[in-house]
């Protein structure tokens, strides 16, 4: 594991490349600074399932909840 000094030097390093146009450093550091946003959990009311058609209606609320854009 790099000490303290040298994960600063390693920092340091990448955005330095990163700010003369490596394309790599860059991503590299934009994934530190601004992470892509985590997948959220999604609820749904759906109907107390006791056989297979409710099973099946809970299918459908869930796919027309997606089409519909809706979390």
């Amino acid at each position: 594991m790099a000490s303290t000094g040298q994960a600063e030097a390693l920092t340091q390093k990448a955005i330095n490349q990163a700010l003369e146009g490596d394309n790599i450093a860059l991503r590299l550091c934009m994934e530190r600074i601004a992470p892509a946003p985590k997948d959220q959990p999604v609820s749904f009311n759906l109907p107390k399932m006791n056989n297979a058609l409710d099973a099946s209606e809970a299918a459908g609320r869930v796919l027309e909840a997606v089409s519909e854009g809706l979390s």
